[in-house]
């Protein structure tokens, strides 16, 4: 199917689609427009796409699973982003309209892509961010002093935050992780989740349990949610 086809079906044989999921392979020609005035969700998980337009009023949310050449979004419902690791993001590349852009997303979902934080700067704020984060073990930039300070990060709308699948063997960086987190302007986080830390055992999850426990005590509550020997451990 080249991508012609997908814009005459979607464009005018389908003027009440309200909901696109697209999952194929592109042949041909590589661009794709979808102009809606009642589609509200759309799922684009297109290989060998070069362009892509995107001109929804209605559009309330929008994933982007493969790479795309240059994409141009004009959304101004636009409520929830999910930009997908297989997806590398590059603003000068992919482009959303002020329309769709200066607002407040509910959600954001961000995969693991060195662009992440020049995302997050196209929305004012965001109520849910998911980011996904992959960091050497033989190096992490986040080690270096220049970039451990914490000066004008304001969290001052964070509520809750999760880690999940936090493999390190070490619970030297997951301290200093939440000594961290704790340093910064969050006035009113009240719950930090931990899933899957795989640790060891369960008496090595327990012993960093108490101690994050007692570093964010009483002003946030704490939970583990840990897989071990085939069942699952919870600590509060």
């Amino acid at each position: 199917m080249d991508g012609g086809e997908v814009t005459a079906l979607v464009c005018t044989r389908c003027p009440r689609l309200r909901n696109l999921r697209l999952c194929l392979v592109l042949v041909g020609d590589h661009g794709v427009s979808i102009r809606s005035d009642s589609l509200r969700s759309l799922s684009f998980n297109v290989a060998r796409a070069r362009r892509l337009e995107v001109v929804t009023p209605g559009l309330e949310y929008l994933y982007v699973g493969e790479d795309i050449g240059e994409a141009r979004v004009s959304a101004p419902k636009l409520a929830g982003l999910v930009w997908s690791c297989h997806a590398t993001y590059d603003p000068h590349r992919h482009r959303f309209e002020e329309d769709a852009g200066r607002h407040r997303l509910q959600l954001l979902d961000i995969g693991e892509t060195s662009a992440a934080g020049l995302l997050m700067q196209k929305f004012d704020g965001v109520d849910q961010l998911r980011l996904g984060v992959s960091i050497p073990q033989w190096f992490c930039p986040c080690l270096l002093v220049e970039n451990r300070r914490i000066d004008g990060i304001d969290l001052s709308s964070l509520e809750e935050v999760e880690i999940t699948s936090y493999t390190t063997s070490s619970q030297k960086e997951l301290l200093e992780f939440v000594e961290q987190l704790c340093r910064c302007n969050a006035p009113i986080l009240g719950k930090l989740v931990f899933s899957h830390t795989m640790f060891s055992a369960p008496s090595q999850a327990k012993v960093v349990f108490e101690k994050i426990r007692s570093m964010c005590y009483p002003k946030i509550e704490v939970e583990f949610n840990d897989f071990v020997d085939g069942a699952w451990i919870v600590w509060r």
